[in-house]
């Protein structure tokens, strides 16, 4: 795969070439880690404001026993009515325990001035994605020191 990519990209044999995939952390609430064994039992109502959802809405389904998605455009400013819909749909979506879940980058886009209003009580969780180097870590963390070692700190 890498020999096809490095044509396709028209790379040379000294440029370094890595991969990458996500990892989903677990999800968290108040600054504290939910019991998995917990969100077994509960329902999930994701919403989110990035590109491809799809393998976070896969995740989540392993992790809850039913997921339901409002999708929102990619870097998307909630609005006021937004939550307030948002806060209606949780109310009627599932019976029994249930969580508001969105990533930790869309929660920072939220209006916390709004938070009080509509999603005020409302269980909320966060989710962190970070990125993983699959292969050449080592080589690219060599690289990443290197160049920032030529800039001063106080810049």
């Amino acid at each position: 795969e890498e020999r096809q990519w490095r044509i396709r990209l028209g790379l040379r044999s000294d440029q370094l070439l890595c991969f990458s995939d996500i990892v989903y952390e677990s999800p968290r609430a108040a600054g504290r880690e939910l019991a998995e064994s917990a969100l077994r039992e509960a329902s999930c109502l994701l919403f989110t404001g990035i590109a491809d959802p799809g393998p976070l809405v896969a995740h989540l389904g392993k992790l809850f026993a039913r997921v339901e998605h409002m999708a929102f455009p990619d870097h998307h400013a909630f609005s006021a009515g937004e939550l307030k819909g948002l806060a209606r749909r949780y109310a009627n979506f599932a019976a029994g325990p249930k969580w508001l879940v969105t990533t930790e980058k869309d929660a920072a886009r939220l209006d916390f001035a709004e938070m009080d209003g509509p999603l005020q009580g409302l269980p909320l969780a966060t989710i962190g994605i970070r990125a993983r180097i699959l292969n050449e870590t080592e080589h690219l963390e060599h690289l990443v020191r290197d160049l920032v070692g030529t800039y001063p700190a106080d810049r």
